[in-house]
């Protein structure tokens, strides 16, 4: 009987046992190579690049802003410098230097050059340079300086209107068929010589001075009483 009883007890635990490790969840079953504490990892996304403006079809791009076209500076124009056998940019030959010089620094600007004279035929006074552009304040009979004269080379900054309508850079043989009764030869004396000169007898002090020599050469040089020495 004591038995039966024991049996009966062991039974019943056993009963107990196998019911509540049936009813217990089970995990799910991993992939190989997984671990339960891992996750998968997602690729992280890349947010799309903006789309620039577009111009509707066949129309042009819009134009740069303000600022921009007017960084854009175009070329200066060379100042236009009237040069005659009566004047200076309007100044008339014969001015007094001191007024003359005033009168040219407002209406061509400041010079870039000025230089003391003493010539070798007594001459005394001063040269004022804008480039290649010179003009003669010169005392040519022991009275006070006065404007005097010219001389016009090419120049970047500077243009000219010179006389007949000459211009620097034609050859010597068209600027003599531009003045009126114009001949020309080489210098064989002085200061020019080699030179191929064009002159006129109705302006006596007005050279036309090609350095290459040959009427077929350009013209370098235009001046209105050069100094010289004879």
């Amino acid at each position: 009987m004591r038995n039966a009883s024991l049996l009966t007890g062991l039974l019943a635990v056993c009963l107990v046992g196998c019911t509540a490790e049936q009813s217990s969840p089970q995990p799910e079953p991993q992939s190989a190579g997984s671990s339960p504490s891992q996750s998968v990892p997602t690729e992280p996304t890349t947010p799309a690049a903006a789309t620039p403006l577009q111009s509707p079809e066949g129309q042009p791009p819009p134009a740069p802003p303000a600022a921009a076209a007017r960084s854009i500076s175009p070329t200066q124009a060379p100042r236009v410098v009237e040069l005659t056998a009566k004047a200076v940019a309007g100044v008339p030959l014969g001015t007094p230097a001191d007024e003359a010089q005033r009168r040219l620094v407002a209406a061509i600007g400041k010079p870039s050059g000025r230089e003391s004279v003493l010539g070798c035929n007594g001459e005394t006074g001063r040269l004022l340079s804008w480039a290649q552009l010179t003009v003669f304040l010169i005392d040519y009979e022991g009275a006070n300086p006065v404007l005097s004269g010219w001389s016009a080379a090419s120049s970047e900054q500077y243009a000219y209107q010179l006389p007949y309508g000459t211009r620097l850079g034609e050859t010597a043989a068209a600027t003599q068929q531009r003045v009126p009764r114009s001949s020309g030869e080489q210098a064989e004396e002085g200061p020019l010589t080699g030179s191929y000169i064009v002159s006129t007898p109705e302006q006596q002090a007005l050279l036309w001075i090609a350095a290459g020599g040959t009427a077929a050469d350009p013209i370098d040089e235009v001046s209105f009483e050069r100094l010289s020495c004879d």
